[in-house]
């Protein structure tokens, strides 16, 4: 509070090798002066946390700001902290450190904080945290001290991808909002939800787009219920011919491709020795974005092939391209 601005900065490393929190204090227009750097090993008992993620400060009143940050433990539970009482950053010490929240589901990644789901003259503020495969608020309760955790209350899954996946290995990561973020202007608040895929599959049947890293938009309504859900893998800029799903396989493998526009396409498969063994689909019309077909192991004749190595070429327009595939009886 003292009218000037700093940048605080997270050693992300262990405490071994100097992990901790760094401040640097601007007093003026492009002058930069170091502040202190506290290593977490001063802080007692919590000497084997690594620092997680991005820190999320929330302005609790004009002129306050408390940052709260993630502690990532090498085992057991994660520890949300905030830094109160800072009179200056030159002299920042474990007295600083409070924490508010310690659990064994909080993952690792970027918090942030907003109060996505009240009116806009609501006394509470929320801080969402990755929880594994769930997104995370430990909100506010509008009075006490925004440091004890009395005054909090968890909701341990705002978000599930289980409402999207049939199946994930995958886990949220990320946390992006700001207070009052409104993306599309119609009135109701969103957090943006960034995910790290593993092994997955849609409600749809269908496998996640391969090396897709999605993040997902979680619209409010006028209460704390989420009114909807989105998945935005980003524009289409080029062709795409994924790796068939399962490989090797048997007797049926399902080959996804993506075209950046509409146009024509022909699939077809051949044998090791180039010959033609089966024509999926020839000179057929496909909208821009991903489309499925599936393979059951039959020539153009209908009778099943034998085990072995097959390709499957993709043509549309002057694009080609080839993979190989495994069908084993």
């Amino acid at each position: 509070g003292d009218s000037k601005k700093e940048i605080m900065v997270l050693g992300w490393a262990d405490l071994a090798s100097g992990s901790g929190i760094g401040f640097i204090d601007v007093p003026s227009p492009n002058t930069y002066t170091d502040g202190s750097v506290f290593k977490l090993v001063d802080f007692g008992d919590v000497n084997q946390f690594n620092v997680s993620g991005n820190p999320s400060t929330v302005a609790i009143a004009a002129g306050v700001n408390i940052p709260y940050i993630l502690l990532e433990p090498v085992s057991g539970r994660r520890t949300l902290i905030a830094l109160d009482g800072i009179s200056d950053v030159s002299f920042v010490g474990s007295s600083n450190i409070q924490r508010v929240w310690s659990s064994s589901t909080f993952s690792w990644g970027g918090l942030s904080w907003g109060d996505q789901d009240h009116g806009r003259s609501s006394d509470g503020f929320e801080i969402y945290i990755p929880n594994g495969q769930k997104v995370a608020s430990l909100e506010y309760k509008g009075s006490g001290s925004p440091t004890d955790s009395v005054n909090f209350t968890l909701s341990d899954s705002l978000f599930s991808l289980g409402q999207v996946f049939k199946s994930s290995s995958g886990a949220i990561t990320d946390i992006v909002t700001w207070n009052g973020m409104d993306l599309n202007g119609n009135g109701r608040r969103e957090i943006v939800a960034n995910y790290k895929p593993g092994t997955d599959t849609l409600k749809s049947g269908e496998a996640l787009a391969r090396g897709t890293y999605a993040f997902f938009v979680l619209e409010w309504g006028d209460s704390s219920t989420v009114v909807s859900v989105a998945g935005y893998e980003g524009p289409v800029t080029q062709y795409e011919l994924d790796q068939n799903y399962p490989n090797p396989f048997n007797p049926t493998t399902t080959i996804r491709f993506l075209l950046p526009t509409s146009g024509t396409a022909s699939l077809r498969i051949f044998d090791i020795n180039g010959r033609e063994v089966r024509t999926l689909f020839a000179n057929k019309e496909f909208d821009a974005g991903r489309s499925t077909v599936q393979w059951d192991g039959r020539n153009n004749a209908g009778k099943p092939v034998a085990s072995g190595t097959y390709f499957y070429r993709l043509e549309v327009g002057s694009y080609s391209n080839t993979r190989k595939m495994i069908l084993l009886k």
